[in-house]
């Protein structure tokens, strides 16, 4: 027979899950601080209660809270770090939507100091760095992140911190990036399209055969009909990559691991 407490645990989470569905963020949070204070070992609610704290503003507790579940040891390091780290991203946000920009600038450079190789907090410092006009900061913050984690959005805040660069210019940017990490296929990825935007295309053909020996995902296809596309003209080699695009596995991307989106 359950006892009261697992009891009261189960109703709250009914409770809990259904006031999240219908978007009563205080009423959520209510009935998560209740299941956390009964049982505040379990993951799941360690994370809602945290979620919902950040969407409430409520900073100091979802600082406090961190630092239990870090005193109680029941979370790896890596995991408090994430979790800080969306709490000073959240901060950021925060901030730079009200007007507070250099207070903003402080939370995202926290955000990527505690956790480096956390994709979201290097972006997020590039762009806030960016608008601040720190924009050698942020290349280095970027950096960073790419030595641990090479990833498609750091080559976007790259290019988003120089909008009006020309392709040579962006092809050098993007060779120092690669020599961070080389070899690796995000790297391989911005050569072939730094190459072939200036029409290099016997170097584009070169990255993409060191590429294709272990990647076969539908950019890599794709790339592969623009070069083909490129040097031959619109026939059945460029066609024939299409249609392995179309088939091939997705590109890396962000996903919900509730929902799947």
């Amino acid at each position: 027979m359950l006892g009261n407490n697992e009891l009261e645990f189960l109703g709250l989470r009914g409770l809990l899950s259904s006031a999240m569905r219908k978007g009563e963020s205080h009423r959520a949070l209510e009935y998560a601080q209740r299941a956390y204070k009964i049982r505040p070992s379990t993951n799941w609610i360690q994370d809602t209660l945290l979620e919902l704290q950040v969407e409430n503003s409520e900073w100091k507790k979802a600082e406090l809270l961190l630092k239990e579940i870090k005193r109680r040891g029941e979370a790896f390091e890596s995991t408090t770090n994430r979790r800080r780290a969306i709490l000073f991203i959240e901060q950021a946000k925060t901030s730079e939507s009200s007007g507070k920009l250099s207070e903003a600038v402080r939370f995202s450079i926290r955000a990527n100091s505690v956790y480096p190789e956390f994709v979201p907090a290097a972006t997020i410092a590039a762009r806030i760095l960016g608008r601040a006009g720190k924009i050698r900061r942020a290349v280095k913050i970027i950096e960073k992140t790419w030595r641990v984690n090479p990833h498609p959005d750091l080559v976007r805040s790259i290019v988003m911190l120089f909008p009006e660069e020309n392709p040579n210019d962006r092809r050098e940017r993007f060779q120092r990036l690669d020599a961070l990490k080389p070899g690796h296929a995000e790297g391989l990825v911005a050569l072939i399209r730094a190459a072939l935007d200036v029409r290099d295309l016997q170097t584009a053909r070169k990255h993409l055969e060191l590429l294709s020996l272990s990647n076969k995902e539908a950019r890599v296809c794709s790339l592969w009909a623009e070069l083909e596309d490129a040097q031959h003209g619109p026939g059945l080699a460029a066609r024939e990559w299409l249609l392995k695009a179309a088939s091939a596995p997705p590109d890396p991307s962000w996903n919900c691991k509730d929902c799947g989106r």
